[in-house]
């Protein structure tokens, strides 16, 4: 399987739904009520600051795969979260290749505003 990585400029909803199917998977809000997911999710999204992007993980038949949020320091950048949902995580070994292959290559400097 392919994946790509699209910037999401929508990020608060996105990563709300990506955390709320992924609840199973997350160990800090496995088996909590709505109340602490939504908590968790919050506080995923609060960690978005400026010079943080964020991309949506797609699969090759464009379905969503997760989430990652890139932190972009003086041109340097590094990973503040990745979530994948349930379905794609057998696939973090390729998808994390892609990502490091996207890092090593300033994939994410198009993303960027001056």
């Amino acid at each position: 399987m392919t994946f790509i990585l699209s910037y999401e400029q929508d990020f608060q909803r996105f990563i709300l739904a990506v955390i709320n199917d992924s609840r199973s998977t997350i160990p800090a809000i496995a088996a909590q009520n709505g109340n602490a997911i939504y908590a968790y999710a919050q506080a995923q999204i609060s960690a978005i600051t400026p010079g943080v992007l964020v991309y949506r993980i797609l699969g090759n038949d464009t379905n969503i795969g997760g989430y990652l949020a890139l932190s972009v320091q003086n041109g340097v950048a590094s990973i503040l979260q990745l979530q994948l949902r349930p379905a794609y995580q057998p696939f973090l070994s390729e998808i994390s290749q892609i990502i490091n292959t996207f890092i090593q290559q300033n994939g994410f400097m198009a993303d960027i505003i001056y």
